[in-house]
Parts: C-alpha cells; structure tokens; sequence
C-alpha cells in the first residue's frame, strides 16, 4: 500500500486533507491546482517535511469553484499521490469570505449562501483598477515618443459590503484593522480570489437600517509563511463533519481532543 490523500470536510473555510503513508515516505510539500493557480499548501510550521504514517492538513486557501488538485510530492522530487476535489456545480453557492492566509481564526465569513440581507454582511460592489506603470517621452527633434516599458501593477481599489446593522459592519471593520495580510474568497466568479492589504475602511449607512463599509485595497503576492494552529471550531463546523453527539462522542477521546480538533486516527 503507498500514500493516500484523504479528502474530507468540505467547509467554506477549509478543506481538511488526511495523508496516509504506510511505507514511510518523506513527504516534502504538497501542492493545490485550481482556478487561482498553482500554489504550495500552506502548513503548519515544522508539519513538512514529513514520514509520519498520519498527517493531518488544513487548506484555508483553496478556490470554492471549479476542479482542485492535490498532489504530495517525496523529498526525492517525485509525485507520491493525488487527490481531486470538484466544487462544480458550486458547492457552496453565494458564499464569501475574507480569509487570513496566516492566521486562519481571523478569516470572516461575509456571505454564507442564504442570501438574507437582514441577517448576513455581504459584498455588494467590487471595483478594481491596474495602474500602468509604463511611461511615454516625448524627444524634441522626433514624431515618435520614446516608451519605457515596465509591467503594470497589480490591482487596487475596493470591496463594498453591507451589512444588518451597525456593531455587525464596525466589527467587521475592527477585524479587518488589523495588521495582515487578507484573502477574498468567493464562489460565484471564477479568478477573483486575491491577496489584498486593507489600505482603508469608510463607514456610513447606505440606508437608514443598513451599514456600508468600503474597504479599501492592493493587491499583493501570495504571503509567504505558516499558519498558526486553529484551536477554537464552531458548532457549524462540528455539525457539518459529523452529524450527532453519537458520532462526535465515538470520533474524539475526550473534551479536550474534540476542542483542539484531534479526532481518533
């Protein structure tokens, strides 16, 4: 028997990846396909690489629409195994979120599908502009200008949510205060998930029983670095995984495992 990838929990915010390596193979990185790109799956630090029999990961990144692939690869360079998720038709349709690639607790979800515009914070509006970073002389004695060529930059400009009332947009803004770096994910637009930095937040409401919140953008590469470990669940989650008490009681040893995520093997 060789290594195995396990696919399971299909949450908005994660997909949890199992790897199975009998014969004890140094697992160097894995790596996600899909319709953002290709990408090294973020783990935790120290988590790879790897002989262990069990290893357990957490993707908090991947596109929720479309085909993704995962494929482990051997500290010898050679493919080990993979495994294909489809999320086509949309598993989750309407949904969105704003991850934090680094600190998943962070991540917020803004829509998660019902579309009730009274109990939700939703995107509303999206716009996005590249600036052109090529430049154009003109030289006296010549019809022609002389172009300095350099790539355009990556986008800016700003998300526009809404939500039910005041604290749920102000905490909302307050989250998103903070010092990282964020990631859109959303399920109906193929390739618009990005990597922004929030370079400003404007509050004002858009109705008198609804508030506006314009975040502010740039977009920027893909962060470098671990995730620290996610130790706090929801009951959403729990109950999307496993069903009833009967199956959470005979999944986890105690309390304490159910709590920090660490079912029985």
């Amino acid at each position: 028997m060789s290594l195995t990838i396990e696919v399971s929990h299909i949450l908005p915010e994660r997909i949890h990846l199992r790897l199975l390596n009998p014969d004890a193979y140094t697992i160097d990185r894995v790596i996600r396909v899909d319709v953002n790109g290709t990408r090294t799956l973020r783990t935790l630090d120290g988590q790879l690489p790897s002989a262990a029999a069990v290893l357990d990961i957490d993707d908090f990144e991947y596109a929720l629409t479309g085909t993704i692939t995962y494929t482990a690869y051997r500290n010898t360079g050679a493919a080990a195994a993979t495994a294909t998720v489809s999320m086509s038709p949309p598993m989750f349709p309407h949904v969105v979120l704003i991850a934090a690639p680094l600190y998943p607790p962070d991540g917020r979800t803004l829509a998660d599908g019902s579309l009730d515009p009274n109990a939700i914070t939703f995107a509303i509006s999206w716009d996005a502009t590249r600036e052109a970073r090529s430049t154009v002389h003109q030289v006296i004695g010549r019809p022609d200008p002389v172009a300095v060529l350099r790539p355009a930059a990556l986008q800016a400009g700003s998300i526009t949510l809404i939500g039910p009332d005041y604290l749920t947009v102000e905490q909302l803004a307050a989250q998103l205060g903070q010092a990282r770096v964020w990631m859109l994910r959303q399920a109906d637009v193929p390739g618009l998930d990005l990597y922004f930095v929030v370079t400003g937040l404007r509050l004002n409401n858009a109705e008198p029983l609804h508030w506006q919140l314009e975040v502010s953008f740039a977009e920027v590469a893909w962060p470098n670095g671990s995730y620290v470990a996610v130790t706090v669940w929801t009951y959403a989650e729990l109950a999307a995984g496993y069903g009833d008490y009967n199956v959470v009681a005979s999944s986890f040893v105690d309390y304490l495992d159910l709590l920090e995520k660490r079912p029985i093997a």
